[in-house]
């Protein structure tokens, strides 16, 4: 079991076995969820898809025969 506290302005601190085991890093996102046993679950959030694209920059132009075969 591991126990955490919360600081008087409700912050709680992520221990980093569980940090690692579910690869959170600073900025990640975390989401509170009660379960239909009334248990309070935390879930990482991972990031969609559309909120990464064109991250990556690259000067290379793709085709839509390009496009196509990366589906």
């Amino acid at each position: 079991m591991t126990i955490s506290k919360m600081t008087t302005k409700g912050q709680v601190t992520v221990p980093k076995s569980i940090r690692d085991k579910l690869h959170l890093n600073a900025g990640d996102q975390i989401d509170f969820i009660f379960n239909d046993s009334g248990e309070l679950v935390l879930a990482p959030v991972y990031k969609q898809h559309d909120s990464i694209i064109g991250i990556i920059k690259t000067n290379k132009k793709a085709t839509i025969d390009d496009m196509n075969r990366a589906l």
